[in-house]
């Protein structure tokens, strides 16, 4: 069986660039510093813009993902602008994210044009302990 990265690639090579997705990332994974803005610690159950998007288990019988609590955890701005989510279930998931620190973490992108399934609430910029559990940008 031909391994996930082998796939991407030839699916690159094949399907012409206007049709791809912007979340094609031979990157995935990768460990990249981060400098960061600022950091916002939030609920997945509570937030605005997280509860306003649609959740993909609501279109099927088996979930893929744990959706509010994939969105609860730090929100860290860095200082390109980028928004990165990091998933965490610390009381305090901002302390590793200290104002103009810059630190390495493994970096994820998610599909974003692949409907209102929650996947991209902010951008569907994922960032992973670097020492961590990978993050699958395609479930």
């Amino acid at each position: 069986m031909l391994s996930r990265s082998v796939l991407l690639a030839l699916f690159a090579i094949f399907v012409p660039g206007s049709a791809m997705a912007n979340c094609v990332n031979f990157a995935d994974g990768t460990i990249a510093p981060i400098k960061v803005k600022s950091c916002q610690a939030i609920d997945g159950a509570k937030h605005p813009k997280v509860l306003k998007s649609g959740d993909f288990n609501k279109f099927t019988s088996r979930p893929y993902w744990n959706y509010k609590a994939a969105y609860t955890g730090a929100l860290v701005t860095d200082t390109a602008g980028l928004t990165w989510m990091y998933t965490s279930s610390a009381s305090d998931p901002c302390k590793k994210f200290t104002k103009s620190k810059s630190i390495q973490m493994r970096t994820y992108a998610t599909c974003c044009d692949t409907g209102s399934w929650g996947k991209c609430v902010f951008g569907g910029r994922w960032l992973g302990d670097v020492k961590g559990k990978r993050i699958d940008a395609f479930q």
